[in-house]
């Protein structure tokens, strides 16, 4: 792909998403246990229900994904005509 691009003089940005899995939306109702160190006595067979997403939480990347390619869908990007993973949008140059 970067040869592609270096050969049609095309402006390729890239984005670091890390940070966003540490605090990520959730569609889905999520019960887990009480995490190790944080377990109350009193409650021992009680369960905590998730309104965040946690760094490693599998539906994380699939509702962030989401959620990014409706956004620059509503901003004019398109899905590309090889790929569903590589969106473009059509820049137009005055000269």
């Amino acid at each position: 792909m970067l040869a592609f691009v270096a050969y049609k003089y095309i402006n390729l940005f890239q984005i670091d998403v890390k940070n966003e899995f540490l605090n990520g939306i959730i569609k889905e109702e999520v019960y887990v246990r009480e995490p190790l160190g944080f377990e109350n006595p009193s409650l021992k067979d009680y369960v905590v229900k998730l309104i965040k997403a946690f760094y490693g939480f599998k539906q994380t990347p699939r509702t962030w994904y989401e959620i990014l390619i409706n956004l620059l869908i509503n901003n004019g990007f398109m899905r590309g005509k090889l790929t569903q993973l590589i969106l473009e949008k059509n820049l137009i140059q005055i000269s």
